[in-house]
């Protein structure tokens, strides 16, 4: 897997260089998932190593309604609009976030989640979505954070 996830961060199908690859990796019987980097590696060279990826509450809660949803029955059409529904909603709470980020660079997480209402599992989600979107505001709190050091 290693060997593959470096082939491919080397020869990028996109038009731009790739800095890294990822592979995530979800086992059905352990009921845990790993991220896996051509970046970071293990002791062992043909062994990658496993990163923890924490579970964002917001994502637990879509997938244990869609899971429901389907064990009821419901339509196909229904159920994707919820997904959408949910999704767009990641986005939402994502783009509150950047608004008072932008407002509040200095903002610790207890008081991000407790201000904006979330839970403290769906921050790095909602930043992780929040850099795609607004970038500039990472690039702020990471100013903020190196000009204090």
């Amino acid at each position: 897997m290693l060997s593959d996830l470096v082939l491919a961060s080397q020869n990028s199908v996109l038009d731009e260089a790739i800095s890294e690859a990822v592979c995530i990796v979800a086992d059905t019987d352990k009921w845990t998932v790993d991220l896996l980097s051509s970046e970071r590696t293990s002791s062992s060279s043909d062994k990658p190593l496993a990163l923890e990826v924490s579970v964002a509450e917001c994502i637990h809660d879509l997938m244990e309604s869609v899971r429901q949803m389907c064990h009821l029955r419901m339509p196909s059409d229904f159920c994707l609009m919820h997904l959408e529904d949910q999704l767009q909603e990641v986005y939402f709470k994502s783009t509150a976030l950047a608004a008072y980020l932008e407002k509040n660079p200095r903002a610790g997480p207890k008081e991000m989640t407790a201000i904006l209402g979330f839970e403290p599992s769906d921050l790095p989600l909602l930043l992780s979505v929040l850099s795609v979107h607004t970038p500039n505001v990472i690039k702020n709190i990471l100013r903020e954070t190196l000009e204090k050091r």
